[in-house]
């Protein structure tokens, strides 16, 4: 019973220091935009009443300090106008995976949510809901999920459940149109704060280093808002599919995560260098095979205890281990046995789906398999 309540009292606390550090950092977010508006507007103003506001006398001195002005107006600007990413991956229609999208629209309808705008396949082991506006800054905000290819290689339909209750609950808990906004003000921040840092005038150089307190502040209060929302998110899940489903789940994407970057990947690039076959290298369309059975050959299934004893840093997902600390679940092995999620969600499409991450890959990091 103690130890019950131990448990309730921490996830009370984490929701209570959740709630402060989203305010906090909005409000941080909001205050720092709105200076660097404010600050805008103050040199474009000051740097035009500099040029005409004498009586003629040095008249082109006076230009050239106003066009001075205008350069670093023109620097703070291109800071504060960092519209989001666009969103890699392959577009997903539903008729062409039914069932995902069938699976999808039972557990928005738990949440009472709407459903996601799109989905679209990637090229990462991972999942997540993203919310863009749909005019760039403003606008609706459009959900997508994104669900990388190798994360329907590596999963079970149960464990993949499992992950699609975990994103979803993002949305339901922390995604809400006000909190949304929220989100939205936040991350905007955070890509002014790195447009200043890779700006390698005088004018980013005295920026960032007079900024440079704050940024590092405000990148750690945001990975610790990240933990908190991956710990309330998990709870929400475990709720849905079970603890145990959702601790297998990430076990199982932790460990084939890292056999895919530690020896599949590697063995993919080894191939320019030592060509075992003629032909382009498809690693997308071989993938399924490789994680069904090179994981069981690969001695990555008994390094479990490894990934448990993994630092926290700066990732926005806390550690293995005490995620599953947060929802009572024993550190255990996993065996997937029976098809995976992307054989029973996929099909063949996912061969369709392959050659064209395939391409994509060839394209942007292997230009000689062009």
């Amino acid at each position: 019973m103690n130890i019950e309540r131990a448990l309730v009292d921490d996830a009370g606390k984490r929701q209570r220091r959740q709630r402060r550090l989203a305010v906090w950092l909005t409000l941080r977010a909001a205050f720092g935009q709105t200076v660097l508006a404010g600050l805008i507007f103050a040199v474009l103003a000051f740097g035009l009443w500099f040029a005409f506001a004498g009586n003629g006398e040095q008249f082109a001195l006076r230009i050239v300090a106003a066009l001075a002005l205008v350069f670093v107006a023109g620097q703070l600007l291109s800071w504060l106008w960092q519209p989001p990413s666009e969103i890699a991956g392959v577009t997903l229609s539903r008729e062409e995976s039914p069932g995902l999208f069938d699976e999808l629209d039972r557990l928005c309808r738990h949440y009472r949510l709407s459903a996601v705008d799109r989905v679209m396949i990637g090229s990462d082991i991972n999942a997540t809901v993203v919310q863009l506006p749909e005019l760039g800054l403003w606008g609706r905000l459009q959900t997508t999920l994104v669900v990388g290819l190798p994360l329907l290689h590596s999963l079970s339909p149960e464990q993949l459940r499992a992950i699609l209750a975990h994103e979803l609950s993002h949305l339901a808990l922390q995604r809400r149109p006000l909190a949304a906004w929220a989100a939205q003000l936040r991350a905007w921040w955070h890509r002014v704060l790195m447009a200043m840092e890779e700006d390698e005038t005088v004018v980013g150089w005295l920026a960032t280093r007079m900024l440079a307190w704050h940024a590092y502040d405000y990148l750690l209060d945001s990975v610790e808002l990240a933990h908190l929302e991956e710990y309330e998110a998990d709870g929400a899940a475990a709720e849905i599919v079970g603890a145990e489903c959702l601790g297998e789940a990430l076990i199982e994407v932790a460990m084939k995560e890292r056999y895919l970057r530690e020896e599949y990947w590697d063995a993919v690039m080894s191939q320019f260098e030592y060509p075992v076959q003629d032909g382009p290298i498809l690693p997308f369309r071989e993938m399924g095979v490789g994680v069904a059975l090179g994981f069981r050959r690969s001695e990555q299934a008994g390094r479990m205890g490894e990934l448990l004893q993994a630092a926290p840093g700066l990732e926005l997902h806390p550690c293995l281990n005490d995620r599953l600390a947060a929802i009572r679940v024993a550190p255990h092995s996993t065996v997937a046995v029976g098809p995976s999620a992307a054989d029973r969600y996929l099909g063949e499409t996912a061969g369709e789906l392959a050659c064209r991450l395939d391409r994509a890959w060839c394209m942007a990091l292997a230009p000689c398999c062009r």
